[in-house]
């Protein structure tokens, strides 16, 4: 199983301060030379960082908008960090975990947040010992909606799409999971409504992580 990290398996999102975060990724773009206007544009932080990429690639050399990816994404990494220290478990989110520990089904993270405050968050939260992969944002791997970052976890991971659920709670981790083919569970514990969910094409749509072990003996 491919989790997605912030408001499916943990509560991150409620401790960072987006507003001084976004502050910093602008002003790291602005300082790589990117025009203001281009940089502004963007409602968050996190779009900011996705959306650019493409902008990025199209007028950069590709090592050059690597670089400055990692740059932002790093301006960005500070606030996760400090919101690791506070962050705080989904409903059902351990007992998926060590239920899958004891079937021995594969693991992984999958996520838009930074690995750095992934691992910092999963251990003080003592579940890092149930996830066998983590891939946060890191470049060149294009963020979701993108499927990169789920197919260099599956590669990791040694399983094929078909073998395997993705598990998010926002419709572009849906979106992502089917352009690969793979079995999506969306959690309507997040931004995303269980309509919009539902129109991005998810498979299952569940309001907690308590509702997730059913459909998974289904499947396997």
């Amino acid at each position: 199983m491919l989790f997605d990290f912030d408001e499916t398996l943990v509560n991150l999102d409620d401790f960072v301060d987006w507003k001084k975060a976004k502050q910093a990724v602008i002003q790291s773009y602005i300082s790589s030379g990117i025009p203001t206007e281009i940089v502004k544009k963007y409602q968050s932080s996190m779009m900011m960082i996705s959306k650019l990429y493409d902008y990025l690639l199209r007028s950069y050399p590709s090592r050059i908008s690597t670089r400055i990816q990692n740059h932002a994404s790093r301006a960005l990494e500070n606030y996760e960090l400090e919101a690791a220290a506070k962050a705080t478990l989904m409903p059902g989110a351990k007992d998926i975990l060590v239920w899958s520990k004891r079937r021995k089904l594969g693991t992984g993270v999958v996520s838009s947040n930074s690995a750095l405050a992934i691992r910092a968050a999963v251990s003080r939260l003592s579940i890092g010992r149930y996830l066998d992969e983590i891939v946060g944002r890191h470049f060149p791997l294009k963020m979701k909606p993108n499927p990169d970052q789920l197919m260099h976890c599956l590669r990791n991971l040694r399983c094929t799409p078909r073998q395997a659920i993705a598990v998010g709670d926002r419709t572009y981790d849906v979106i992502a999971a089917k352009q690969v083919g793979m079995f999506s569970v969306a959690v309507a514990s997040g931004k995303s409504s269980k309509e919009e969910l539902m129109e991005s094409g998810a498979d299952r749509v569940i309001g907690s992580l308590y509702e997730l072990q059913p459909i998974v003996e289904l499947l396997f």
